[in-house]
C-alpha cells in the first residue's frame, strides 16, 4: 500500500472515529458512562492494516501472515495497531493488536493481544517461567504452555508454544482489562500454514 493510500485510510479511520465520538456524546445522559480505562493508552503507533485481511463473518475479521505461516481469527471492531519486524536480537516478529477504547473522552487504543516470535533463549528467562500456575494447552494441534498469572495489580494469560527454530508468544496485550474471552476465541482459531 503506498503512502498516499496510507493517508486516506487512517484519515477515512479518523474521520469514522470522530463521527461515532459525535454519536456518542448526544447520546442520552440515561444512558450509562462509558468505560474509562484506568491507566493512559498512547495512540503514537499507526495503525496498519494486516497482510492479508479477510472477513469471516460480522464479529470477526482474520489476520493470515504468509511469512511466518499463521492465522487466527479476531473481534472484527480491533485493530491492528503495531506490527514489528525484527524488534530486537531476541524478538524477530511483534504484532499487536487493540480495542479502540475512549479514555478521558478521547478515543485510544488499548493494546489487546499480542503475537511475539521470539529466540528460545528468551523464553527461558522471562518472568513468567517462575509463574507456578501453568497448564499445557494444544493449539492449532502443537502443545505448548499455558502461563496464568497477575502482573502490576492485572490478570494475564501467555501461551508459550513451539515454533521452528523460534517459540512463537500468543497473550493478552497490556491492556485496561484482561481480554481472557477474546484471547480463548483466538487461540480457537488459532491455525498454522507451515507444519
Amino acid at each position: 500500500m503506498n503512502q498516499k493510500n496510507k493517508i486516506i485510510l487512517i484519515t477515512l479511520i479518523i474521520l469514522v472515529w470522530g463521527f461515532l465520538a459525535f454519536v456518542f456524546l448526544k447520546k442520552d445522559s440515561s444512558q450509562p458512562d462509558p468505560i474509562e480505562v484506568k491507566q493512559p493508552i498512547s495512540t503514537v503507533n499507526p495503525i496498519v492494516e494486516p497482510e492479508n485481511p479477510t472477513t469471516t463473518n460480522s464479529n470477526l475479521k482474520t489476520y493470515r501472515n504468509e511469512e511466518w505461516g499463521f492465522e487466527f481469527e479476531y473481534p472484527s471492531e480491533w485493530v491492528i495497531s503495531r506490527e514489528i519486524k525484527s524488534a530486537n536480537n531476541y524478538s524477530k516478529y511483534i504484532l499487536f493488536l487493540s480495542k479502540p477504547v475512549i479514555v478521558s473522552g478521547d478515543w485510544g487504543l488499548d493494546y489487546s493481544f499480542v503475537v511475539n516470535i521470539v529466540l528460545p533463549k528468551f523464553v527461558d528467562t522471562a518472568f513468567w517461567k517462575s509463574q507456578e500456575n501453568t497448564s499445557k494447552i494444544i493449539v492449532d494441534g502443537i502443545e505448548g504452555t499455558k502461563y496464568e498469572y497477575e502482573y502490576d495489580g492485572s490478570q494475564y494469560v501467555t501461551v508459550i508454544l513451539p515454533f521452528g527454530e523460534y517459540k512463537i508468544i500468543l497473550g493478552t496485550g497490556d491492556g485496561s482489562k484482561p481480554y481472557v474471552e477474546e484471547l480463548n476465541q483466538i487461540l480457537s482459531s488459532f491455525k498454522f500454514l507451515k507444519k
